[in-house]
């Protein structure tokens, strides 16, 4: 019986060191679990950057980027919400841990948000109106938007929430008061309807954006002109941003790491190049993509 008690012994502390490792590590993964942030990204059904319904579900241009994103920062959970432009700015100032994958630079935004390295150019808005219209300015390719929105023939309006460049933000906000532009909150694709049913005389978006949904707003897309803004600048940069914190630095500078491989990489390449852009601006896309994102990182 003596013999048998030194066995019985080891056996028993055996299935005790066993329990032990084992409660271990299932704190040690519970752990892990709980400290694995989350990012929750903005986004708002807004083709054909971002398609959140219909039949082009994930397959705008943001979207694919926003996919790739998430596979590569697989250190953080991520979470999709769809809400408006003034309800991300509302939540980014009160440092929530959310973050957007397609906003623009402003000094304003600067005092609240962190932003990333440039991480996607488009072409500038254009003035968008009927060609009849457009006869009455003498068709130009570009047009003055200062002359356009005190010109008092010509009605139109803009997005209350959204930033269409600093440039262009100012000229609204300086002229509000002496043109004939409201300043509403309203949808994109309202906005068409409206403007191919004569209600407005123009509207300012980007061409991507008014080819899109022209092609389904608009009785005949060929009835319409898109003309350069004179005071801004063909292009512009986009960026990532996330609230001014130390959570939001630090997802910032991952994002950033990222990109400095992934802006090389030809899937990402893909999607600015080829994505719902107008094959007009690709030769310009090219050049400001190569001089200012690739140079910057």
């Amino acid at each position: 019986m003596n013999i048998l008690k030194p066995a019985l012994y080891n056996q028993t502390m055996l299935r005790v060191l066993l329990l032990v490792l084992t409660s271990t590590l299932f704190i040690w993964s519970n752990s892990y679990a709980t400290e694995k942030e989350t990012i929750t990204w903005f986004a708002a059904h807004w083709p054909p950057l971002m398609m959140l319904r219909g039949d082009d579900k994930g397959s705008g241009r943001v979207d694919m980027r926003l996919q790739l994103y998430q596979s590569k920062l697989s250190q953080y959970n991520h979470k999709i919400l769809e809400m408006s432009w003034g309800r991300f700015w509302h939540d980014i100032k009160a440092g929530k841990k959310i973050c957007s994958p397609m906003h623009l630079k402003k000094p304003d935004r600067l005092k609240i948000a962190y932003f990333s390295t440039p991480v996607d150019v488009a072409v500038s808005h254009r003035i968008i109106m009927k060609k009849t219209n457009a006869a009455l300015l003498n068709s130009p390719a570009s047009y003055s938007i200062i002359k356009l929105i005190t010109d008092r023939r010509f009605k139109g309006i803009v997005e209350s929430q959204r930033s269409y460049t600093k440039e262009l933000d100012e000229i609204f906000t300086g002229h509000e008061k002496n043109s004939n532009f409201q300043k509403i909150t309203i949808a994109a694709d309202s906005l068409f309807k409206m403007l191919d049913h004569n209600r407005i005389n123009y509207i300012i978006e980007y061409p991507f954006i008014a080819s899109y949904h022209g092609k389904q707003y608009f009785k005949n897309i060929n009835d319409y002109a898109s003309i350069q803004i004179d005071e801004i600048t063909p292009y512009f940069l986009v960026y990532t941003v996330c609230p001014r914190n130390d959570w939001g630095k630090q997802v910032i500078s991952d994002i950033n790491n990222m990109l400095k491989t992934l802006i090389h990489q030809e899937e990402y390449k893909k999607i600015i190049f080829e994505s719902w852009l107008d094959k007009n601006d690709l030769i310009q896309i090219k050049d400001v993509y190569k001089n200012q994102i690739l140079n910057q990182i």
